[in-house]
């Protein structure tokens, strides 16, 4: 009956956020903080008792997976299994829900802010893992032009550049003082600090697996972080859209432009 369903569904909102939120704070105050919040905010939380079922109605349950498991594996390291159900998770919440993208563009959001202010390790596995996921999605929908030129996409492009940069300047970085210090290893051979200190700097930077974690976090790179994904956003977005001749997802820039 449709009083069964409604139940079922209050009931594993209840079950998936416990978790969730147990699992993001690390302890289980974490998770009765988010069921609190459900139970207050119950009539705002879904839909599902007002309206008959939508597609976001089988995606929602996916997206909340997708994101326990991207959290999962950025605290815990990538593994393939780990990988792989990410990858499924994604692609599951893709393909029901047109409107995905919107969801997981703040997904990217969220990345972007806690890359800027903590480098996370990892976090290009998750990227193109869940980029690979949104892609196969979009080919088994025919190419549908509103996932090629959606902001999720769009911000992918310019997070993704955005860490390949970051990691570049940090190379550069890395070899100018790799050089110094052989330079100063030279001119000073008496010193057998001076060489040690060199040799294990030079160590250190050829075999260090991801240089953004070394990037340091001051108030200029992160300004510098904003303005360049923004930027970058911006342009992918703009760009795929005349190409593309795609006005579809207009009305949803009209809804959020009417609320400010």
């Amino acid at each position: 009956t449709g009083s069964s369903c409604i139940n079922a569904e209050y009931w594993k909102q209840w079950y998936q956020r416990r978790v969730r939120g147990s699992h993001l704070a690390g302890n289980v105050l974490g998770g009765l903080l988010a069921v609190s919040s459900f139970f207050y905010n119950h009539s705002e939380s879904t839909r599902v008792q007002w309206i008959p079922p939508l597609r976001e109605s089988f995606s929602f349950p996916l997206l909340l997976l997708q994101t326990l498991l991207l959290s999962r594996t950025l605290r815990n390291g990538p593994t393939k299994s780990r990988l792989a159900c990410l990858f499924l998770a994604t692609l599951a919440t893709v393909l029901p829900w047109q409107f995905c993208p919107f969801a997981l563009f703040t997904q990217v959001l969220s990345l972007f802010a806690a890359h800027t202010l903590f480098r996370l390790d990892h976090i290009t596995f998750v990227l193109d893992t869940v980029c690979s996921a949104f892609l196969v999605g979009a080919v088994l929908q025919f190419f549908n032009p509103m996932l090629i030129s959606s902001l999720y996409l769009a911000s992918y492009v310019a997070l993704r550049a955005l860490v390949w940069w970051r990691s570049k300047q940090n190379d550069l970085v890395g070899n100018l003082l790799t050089l110094s210090w052989r330079l100063l290893g030279e001119k000073n051979p008496t010193k057998e600090g001076t060489t040690k200190d060199a040799n294990k700097i030079i160590k250190k930077n050829s075999t260090k697996k991801s240089s953004s974690l070394t990037t340091p976090v001051t108030v200029r790179s992160v300004l510098e972080d904003g303005i360049v994904f923004v930027t970058l956003t911006a342009l992918y977005k703009v760009t795929s859209g005349y190409l593309l001749q795609l006005s579809d997802d207009a009305h949803i820039f009209n809804i959020l432009r009417a609320k400010f």
